[in-house]
C-alpha cells in the first residue's frame, strides 16, 4: 500500500516548480492536498519508497471541474486538483 507520494508541478514556461506532498487516507480524515492547476503545467507523481518511481494503481475521477485522485487503499480523494 503506498503512503504517500511527491506531486512534481512544472509550469510550461519552467521557471516556476512545485512539490506537493499527499498522503494516502488524509481525504478520510477531511484533509486532501489542493492543487490550483496551472494551465500547460506538467505533473509528475512519484513514490518516495519506490525510488521516485510512479506509484502502481491511482483511481482518478472527474468531479465537476475538479480532478480527483486516490492512492491505493484509500476511500476517499487524497488530492483535488482545481
Amino acid at each position: 500500500m503506498t503512503n504517500n507520494i511527491n506531486v512534481l508541478e512544472s509550469a510550461a514556461n519552467e521557471t516556476t516548480s512545485k512539490k506537493y506532498d499527499v498522503v494516502a487516507g488524509s481525504g478520510k480524515n477531511g484533509h486532501p492536498t489542493h492543487i490550483k492547476a496551472i494551465k500547460e503545467a506538467r505533473y509528475l507523481l512519484e513514490e518516495p519508497v519506490a525510488k521516485n518511481a510512479g506509484p502502481k494503481r491511482i483511481i482518478v475521477k472527474w468531479v465537476g471541474k475538479s480532478l480527483h485522485f486516490m492512492l491505493e487503499g484509500s476511500t476517499e480523494a487524497d488530492s483535488i486538483n482545481e
